[in-house]
Formats: C-alpha cells, structure tokens, sequence
C-alpha cells in the first residue's frame, strides 16, 4: 500500500511539473498585439484601395457627364434659367418681282388699236 501511495504521490508531482512547465509557443504563429497591428494595416490598405476606386470610378463619372453635357449644349443650348432657348423664325423670304419684257397688247386688235 504503500507502494501505491507513492507512486500516486511521484505521478502527482509529475502532473504539477508538467502543468508548471511553459508552453512551447510556435514560432509561425504571431504575438496578439502583433496581429492587432497587422489587422489595422490590412483594414487602412482596404480603405485606401476602395477610395482610390472611388475616385478613380468619380473621375471616369465626371469626365463622361462632362462630355454629355458639352454634346448637349452643342446639340440645345440652355440659357442659365435651364429652359431651352428657341430659335427666332426666320425672315420672311423677299419676293422678287418678275420683269416681264414682253409688250401688252389686246388679244382681239380693234380699230383704235391699229391706229
């Protein structure tokens, strides 16, 4: 028995030594304030990337809005009030009058005519 007692007693200070021991850490695996840091990198590089698309996508907007409205003004001019501007009508064309040469003279010749 008492055998036994000491052996309980060796596997116990065993289990207490092991459980003192320090954890082996693994050298591929990063500190936790390390990976904070890292995380905060890859959030700031995503917000930059999606800012830069941002502006990149505003940019090609602005520029094909731009064109639009300069072919519009070109095509319907808008006075600063935004309604269209009509045309005036134009003149009434001139109407030439026709000179004839030709000499007027009765269809039927009477008397008086020949004289």
């Amino acid at each position: 028995m008492k055998a036994i007692l000491n052996l309980f007693f060796f596997i116990s200070i065993m289990l207490f030594a092991v459980a003192c021991e320090k954890e082996q850490e693994d050298p591929n695996i990063l500190p936790p304030h390390t990976m904070d840091v890292v995380e905060k990198r890859i959030n700031e590089l995503a917000l930059k990337k999606r800012q830069e698309c941002l502006d990149k996508a505003m940019k090609l907007a602005t520029a094909r809005v731009d064109s639009t409205l300069l072919q519009m003004d070109v095509l319907i001019p808008i006075d600063v009030e935004g309604t269209i501007v009509r045309p005036q009508r134009p003149m009434a064309p001139v109407k030439r009058q026709q000179s004839d040469t030709t000499a007027i003279r009765p269809f039927i010749p009477t008397e008086r005519d020949s004289l």
